[in-house]
């Protein structure tokens, strides 16, 4: 078995380090929070939307540029980001039909959609 262990020298470039505090700490925070203050007040579902369009363009570039050295963690960080979508997804889902007109005719799905979420 091969044993791991932490390299000598940090290996990594400049597009790896770059990416970790250019896109997922400025770019996703910044528009993340962006969307948050904009739609605050009655327009929740937009922000969602907005949230959603944030992670789906963060799962792209990570699939299309592949910053790190490792397929893994380019593979694992889309996995999560994915995850947010969904759950995201799932949440406006469930806000649109708490607040649809016929609600009483999306009751199951309603409950699958909390349920999924929780």
């Amino acid at each position: 078995l091969k044993k791991n262990t932490w390299p000598e020298k940090a290996d990594g470039n400049l597009i790896t380090y770059g990416w970790i505090f250019l896109v997922n700490t400025l770019l996703r925070n910044l528009l993340s929070n962006a969307a948050i203050k904009l739609t605050s007040n009655n327009l929740v579902v937009i922000g969602a939307g907005l949230q959603m369009l944030i992670f789906a363009l963060n799962v792209t570039m990570l699939i299309c540029l592949s910053p790190y050295k490792s397929r893994f963690v380019v593979k694992t960080e889309s996995l999560l980001m994915t995850i947010l979508f969904m759950i995201l997804w799932c949440a406006v889902m469930k806000e649109l039909l708490e607040n649809h007109q016929d609600r009483h005719l999306y009751e199951e799905m309603i409950v699958r959609v909390n349920f999924i979420i929780t």
